[in-house]
């Protein structure tokens, strides 16, 4: 009678021992902390649309989310954009995930003068979120240092920086209002109340 003789698999290490030949094991994904990629682009989408961009606090709490803090726009420009969409994701691997937002209006500008410049155009865009697993990590120095990259444990964080103060045209006209109400020059209250008037016709622009 015919018999398979079945050699056992031993594991040592990262490699596999299989019938006395030696193979390497398959690499396994480092186990993340905190947060998944989704949960990652859905956060800052929402920030994004509810003006939480517009405020330095916001800011701060957008660039715990990112691989690189960046310091807000010097410029303090606002860019303004129809209602946000949803998420679709298009590519995935152990260590980067992609996802893209489809339909997204980009409608103008708000500059420091309160002042909205329309883009001019009715093309719509797609945001693509790219979120990396990294271990790599940025913390602020003591007493006011700059930042240095540390190690620390493996997480999902947006690529790159950002670099945009986002906000949707509800969370525009917010802002606005609270600007102009604090506001003390004429010029500035008048900027602010065109404005306003402008992004209340742009209220509820459709995502395509």
């Amino acid at each position: 009678m015919h018999r398979t003789k079945v050699f056992p698999a031993v594991a040592i290490g990262n490699l596999i021992i299989l019938g006395g030949i030696i193979a390497p094991a398959p690499a396994q994904a480092p186990q993340a902390q905190g947060k998944g990629p989704r949960e990652i682009a859905e956060e800052y989408k929402q920030m994004k649309a509810d003006g939480s961009l517009l405020t330095s606090e916001g800011w701060n709490r957008a660039n715990q989310l990112f691989l690189r803090p960046s310091p807000p726009p010097a410029d303090q420009i606002i860019a303004v954009t129809s209602q946000r969409g949803d998420l679709d994701e298009r590519l995935k691997t152990d260590k980067r995930v992609e996802l893209d937002e489809w339909g997204i209006y980009n409608l103008g500008t708000i500059d420091s003068m309160l002042r909205f410049k329309s883009s001019g155009k009715s093309d719509w865009g797609v945001y693509v979120y790219t979120v990396v697993l990294t271990d790599k990590h940025w913390e602020p120095g003591p007493n006011g240092a700059p930042w240095k990259e540390v190690n620390g444990p493996w997480m999902w964080k947006l690529d790159g920086a950002q670099s945009v103060r986002w906000a949707t045209v509800d969370a525009a006209i917010r802002y606005v209002k609270q600007m102009r109400d604090k506001a003390t020059d004429p010029s500035l209250k008048r900027n602010a109340d065109n404005t306003i008037a402008i992004l209340k016709r742009l209220e509820g622009t459709p995502r395509r």
